[in-house]
């Protein structure tokens, strides 16, 4: 937006030297491995982009809605699990500092309006799916003391 050069990485607002550290290289190629998603030329090569970790939040949400549609357990918590993780370990602690920088930054409302919703989304999905995995352990708990 207009003159704008910021880079939208977690590298940039995490204060790391390198435009890609080798630790948060590994890390996020981790992440995207266990997810099973397919990474994209984009993601190869620059994991840390805001784009590549909300697709991987997509991918993630439909392989939990995946799982327990088909009644696949293992599966639904292995995906809410990841993307606990990687909101938690990757997108909270850099995002939201992006969305405010680009909020302040740039000269279009829509520009604005997109870094709130999504700063927005953020808080508001980081502390839903710690709730909700904490409800699905405690259920779980309940019906395994049941049988």
């Amino acid at each position: 937006p207009g003159t704008w050069s910021a880079q939208a990485c977690e590298a940039t607002y995490s204060g790391l030297d390198s435009p890609c550290p080798d630790p948060l290289m590994t890390a996020l190629n981790t992440v995207y491995v266990e997810s099973g998603l397919k990474q994209t030329g984009r993601m190869l090569a620059q994991p840390d982009f805001i784009a590549c970790g909300l697709e991987l939040m997509q991918h993630l949400c439909s392989e939990e809605h995946a799982g327990w549609s088909e009644n696949d357990r293992p599966r639904a918590l292995k995906s809410q699990g990841l993307q606990c993780a990687f909101l938690r370990n990757h997108l909270i602690r850099w995002v939201p500092r992006f969305c405010d920088h680009l909020a302040t930054q740039t000269r279009h409302d829509f520009f604005r309006g997109i870094a709130w919703l999504t700063k927005g989304f953020i808080l508001n999905e980081t502390y839903r799916v710690a709730e909700l995995m904490e409800w699905t352990r405690l259920t779980t708990e309940d019906f395994e003391d049941i049988s």
